[in-house]
């Protein structure tokens, strides 16, 4: 007897929920898989539902507290819906995998039949220790082995990743061969329903006529946000007029950078800084931002390079195999070691041939949410009735 086709999506938003009012990458894709998986997998004559872990044990959650910038709390406070996972249902771990509690209640579903699979943002704790809070890495490596011996399929956004994690798993001389993996591209779009909060129109209080260069991403080491400011004030010494807005959270081990940009002496008038930003306001901030500069050290993809490239936005991204994928040809590349060959970029930069470059982009390199998560959750499904088929 064949085993039961996928019948019903749960996705996981554990840490989205907990997390509703921060605005980092994995919550991005988590927000719009939620946003999107209903349309995408009707056709397919599966149902989806956003889940989340709550004392060990699965339950339902309102999609619209996690979609709606207004009802954000909501997701914070709701109560989880009864849910008794089990055959034809494939449990999709796509948002951070050590929340607290939440592999108990994984094993309970798949010990009940539910199919097992996840999406591997990157694996940057085993690899670099040293850049996340103290306790973060051996909570991730628990909980990534724990995956590993158990689900029925991985994803990743890049080959990157994948390479990454099946040389790592290879390296813990584990007896079972990693899961089938397989790459998909992410979404690019933003939501331009979620509106700019008070003030948006005042995002930088920068000088129009100046060409202007935006960093999105949480305050973190390995986000190269020191290297970022090494290279503007060789800009700026060297008589450049180029502006610097960053936009993000504060992070974890970020107290150095964070009172360097307080300080700075160009903080109001050529260097602004912002926190985490609705859609709206980061749409904004694209649109008048002259290009986009990611400095990071280390990435499992790039996130904001797509949203960029997607509006039409030119890119220049430190060299890393992450970035590459994201951006490909469309982007100029840097070495992230190197404060003066990032300078050198700024002061050579011409926006009028580099917008000429980024217009050649097709939607396939920057589709839509709602066409990259149908694509992400027919390939989810296939993998998981292609794994059960094979189960004893």
């Amino acid at each position: 007897m064949g085993a039961a086709p996928v019948r019903r999506v749960l996705l996981d938003c554990t840490r989205s929920a907990e997390r509703a009012g921060h605005h980092s990458g994995t919550r991005r894709v988590v927000r719009n898989l939620v946003q999107h998986a209903g349309a995408a997998l009707a056709p397919l004559g599966v149902a989806a539902l956003p889940v989340a872990s709550r004392e060990g044990r699965l339950g339902g959650l309102p999609a619209r507290a996690l979609i709606d910038p207004s009802r954000r709390a909501d997701a914070r406070a709701a109560r989880t819906a009864p849910l008794a996972p089990g055959p034809g249902d494939l449990l999709l771990l796509a948002d951070s995998l050590w929340a607290p509690g939440l592999l108990p209640a994984v094993e309970r579903a798949r010990l009940a039949g539910a199919a097992l699979g996840a999406l591997v943002h990157d694996i940057l704790p085993v690899r670099h220790p040293e850049w996340f809070a103290p306790e973060l890495p051996e909570r991730f490596v628990g909980a990534l082995r724990w995956l590993l011996e158990r689900a029925d399929f991985l994803l990743t956004f890049s080959e990157a990743t994948r390479a990454d994690l099946a040389d790592w798993w290879r390296g813990q001389g584990a007896g079972a061969p990693l899961p089938a993996c397989a790459v998909v591209r992410p979404g690019s779009d933003l939501d331009a329903a979620v509106p700019p909060g008070p003030g948006a129109e005042t995002l930088t209080g920068a000088a129009c006529d100046a060409p202007l260069f935006l960093c999105v991403g949480t305050l973190e080491p390995r986000k190269g946000h020191a290297l970022l400011l090494d290279a503007f004030e060789r800009v700026w010494q060297a008589g450049g007029c180029a502006q610097l807005l960053v936009a993000g959270r504060e992070g974890w081990s970020c107290a150095d950078v964070v009172a360097r940009m307080a300080r700075h002496p160009e903080r109001g008038r050529r260097l602004f800084v912002r926190g985490d930003l609705e859609d709206g306001e980061l749409i904004l901030a694209y649109r008048r931002a002259t290009a986009l500069v990611q400095a990071s050290r280390a990435e499992g993809f790039g996130l904001p390079i797509v949203e960029a490239l997607h509006l039409g936005l030119p890119v220049l991204a430190s060299d890393l195999p992450g970035h590459r994928e994201a951006g490909g040809r469309h982007a100029r590349y840097f070495d992230p070691g190197r404060p003066d060959a990032l300078a050198r970029l700024l002061l050579d930069f011409d926006a009028e041939r580099e917008r000429a470059h980024v217009r050649e982009l097709g939607p396939a390199w920057c589709p839509s949410w709602r066409d990259a998560s149908r694509a992400l959750l027919e390939r989810a499904t296939d993998l998981a009735e292609r794994a059960r088929a094979r189960v004893p």
